[in-house]
C-alpha cells in the first residue's frame, strides 16, 4: 500500500513538472522530449537580448560559433537569427542544440552534469532619425540543463552617420608596440556582389599572439605547456556593424572589442625553458576568422553590414621573448606555498568566466583588401569548464635535497595565468 502511494506521489510529481514547464516554455518542451525518446538528445538556448527605448529601429543579428559536438557546416559561424525590432523590446532568440555531456560543474544546487556549451555573436544596431547606434558581443553559455535562458542587455554606443567614411581613432592608443600582421585571405564568398542582394564572405590570418609572462629564479628552471585539445584561453575579439548604401566596409572607427573568445590549442609541447631569474612573455600563434555580411533591406535601400573577427584556435608557442629579470618579493607573500624541492607541474584550476581582461596585449595590424587598421588583443581572467588550462612546468636545478622554494599564483589568483616564486 505505501509502495504504491510513493509510486503515485512520483508520478503526479512528474505530471505537475512537465504541466508547469509546459506553460512555461509550451512546444519546446515537446521538441525536447522527442528528441530525448530518439536516442538524440537535444537542449534549448534562449538568449533574451534587452534593446533599451529611444533609439529607434533595429536591427539583430544572433550566429553560434562552432563547436566539437555542436559543428557548422564550414567551420564558420551559423545564422540562427536575423531581424528587425523597435527599440524598448526584448528579441527572444531560439536555438536547439546537441546535448553532449562534456564533464562536470559547480553550482549552487551543487555539483551538475556539464553539456557542451556553444558561444554566440550577438550584434545590435539602430537608427535614429540621423544617429546610429550599435552593439556587439560575444556571448557565453553554460549548459547543464535541457533548457538555459541568457539575458543579454544590448549596451548601445552611438557612431558617426552611418555614411560617414572617417578613419577611426578607437585605435590610436593601442599601438604601445610595432603592430602584428593580420592580412585577411578570403577563401569564400556568396558570388559577385550584386547591389540588391546579400553577400557575405569569410576568411582567416594567421597572427603572433601575446599569452601570458613567465618567470623564474636561480635554482629552477621554467615553461609554459598546452595540452592539446583538451586546454583553452580566452582571448579578445573584434566586430563592426552599420547601415551603408552599398556592400562596403564599415568605417574602421565602428571597430570595438566584441569581449572574449574561447580559444582551444590543438597542438600539445611546452616553450623553451627560462632559469637564473630571467622573466619572459609567452606567444602563441593564433588562428583568426573574419567573416563579413552585408544584408539588404529592401524597405529602406540600404544594407546591414557587419564584421567579426576572432581567434578560433593556438597552433603553436613560439620561442619565449626575454623581457628583463624577475624580482621576487621578500618575503613572499601569506599565500605563498611550500617550501618545495623537485619538480612540479603547475596548472591554474577556476572554472571561473570574467570580463576582466590580463595586463598583455598584442596590437595587431588587420587588413582586409584596401581597408587596414590596428586592433589589441588580450587574453581573459577566464576559464572554461569545459577545457582544461594551460600550465607551468618548473624544473629544480639547483642540487638541494630539501624543501627551499615558494610559489602562488601572481596577486593569489590563478586567472593571472602566472606564478611567482621565491627561494
Amino acid at each position: 500500500m505505501l509502495k504504491n502511494a510513493i509510486v503515485l506521489a512520483v508520478v503526479v510529481t512528474i505530471l505537475l513538472s512537465i504541466v508547469i514547464l509546459s506553460a512555461q516554455y509550451g512546444d519546446d518542451i515537446q521538441l525536447l522530449f522527442n528528441s530525448w525518446l530518439e536516442g538524440k538528445p537535444k537542449a534549448l538556448v534562449k538568449l533574451h537580448i534587452h534593446i533599451p527605448s529611444g533609439y529607434g529601429n533595429c536591427s539583430v543579428i544572433v550566429h553560434r560559433f562552432p563547436t566539437k559536438y555542436n559543428p557548422t557546416a564550414d567551420g564558420y559561424t551559423t545564422l540562427i537569427h536575423r531581424g528587425k525590432s523597435p527599440s524598448g523590446r526584448t528579441v527572444t532568440v531560439k536555438d536547439v542544440i546537441n546535448m553532449y555531456q562534456v564533464g562536470t560543474v559547480e553550482s549552487e544546487e551543487g555539483k551538475r552534469y556539464l553539456y557542451d556549451s556553444p558561444e554566440y555573436y550577438v550584434g545590435v544596431i539602430c537608427v535614429n532619425k540621423n544617429d546610429v547606434y550599435s552593439f556587439s558581443k560575444i556571448v557565453q553559455t553554460i549548459i547543464t540543463k535541457p533548457i538555459t535562458d541568457v539575458d543579454i542587455h544590448a549596451e548601445l554606443k552611438k557612431r558617426s552617420r552611418a555614411g560617414d567614411r572617417q578613419s577611426g581613432s578607437n585605435f590610436a592608443m593601442l599601438a604601445s608596440s610595432e603592430p602584428v600582421s593580420c592580412s585577411i585571405t578570403i577563401d569564400e564568398t556568396s558570388g559577385e556582389p550584386i547591389y540588391g542582394q546579400d553577400y557575405w564572405a569569410k576568411g582567416y590570418c594567421v597572427a603572433s599572439t601575446k599569452l601570458a609572462y613567465l618567470n623564474s629564479i636561480p635554482g629552477l628552471k621554467t615553461a609554459f605547456g598546452i595540452t592539446g585539445l583538451d586546454s583553452a584561453m580566452y582571448l579578445e575579439g573584434w566586430a563592426a556593424a552599420c547601415y551603408t548604401t552599398d556592400i562596403e566596409h564599415c568605417p574602421t572607427s565602428f571597430w570595438d572589442s566584441a569581449g572574449k573568445k574561447l580559444v582551444i590549442f590543438v597542438t600539445t609541447e611546452k616553450t623553451d625553458y627560462i632559469s637564473n631569474g630571467e622573466r619572459a612573455v609567452v606567444w602563441g600563434s593564433v588562428y583568426y576568422q573574419y567573416e563579413y555580411y552585408a544584408w539588404y533591406d529592401s524597405d529602406f535601400y540600404t544594407y546591414f553590414i557587419y564584421e567579426i573577427i576572432y581567434p578560433k584556435d593556438i597552433g603553436g608557442l613560439h620561442s619565449l621573448q626575454i623581457i628583463g629579470s624577475y624580482t621576487p618579493p621578500s618575503p613572499p607573500p601569506p599565500y605563498a606555498r611550500g617550501p618545495f624541492k623537485g619538480d612540479v607541474d603547475i596548472y591554474f584550476p577556476a572554472d571561473t568566466l570574467t570580463d576582466i581582461k590580463l595586463p598583455v596585449s598584442t596590437s595587431i595590424s588587420v587588413s582586409i583588401g584596401p581597408v587596414s587598421f590596428t586592433i589589441s588583443v588580450s587574453p581573459y581572467k577566464a576559464e572554461s569548464p569545459q577545457y582544461d588550462p594551460p600550465y607551468v612546468s618548473v624544473i629544480e636545478i639547483s642540487g638541494r635535497n630539501y624543501g627551499w622554494y615558494y610559489w602562488w599564483y601572481k596577486d593569489d589568483d590563478p586567472l593571472n595565468y602566472e606564478i611567482e616564486f621565491y627561494g
